[in-house]
């Protein structure tokens, strides 16, 4: 596997983890809650790290 896609698979992973977080304290605390809002803050960064090394690998 190349390093790319190592990341790639790795990033992937990341988000699923990081969305089973965000629905599990949504629905736990609250979607306007401060941890629900971070975890969908940081779930928002990978995601768009995400697309720019697919854009990257694209070119």
């Amino acid at each position: 596997m190349s390093m790319n896609k190592n990341k790639q698979v790795k990033i992937e992973a990341k988000i699923e983890v990081l969305r089973n977080e965000l629905i599990e304290t949504g629905e736990l605390y609250g979607y306007l809650h401060p941890k629900t809002i971070k975890i969908s803050q940081q779930l928002d960064n990978i995601i768009n790290e995400y697309q720019l090394m697919k854009l990257h690998l694209t070119r």
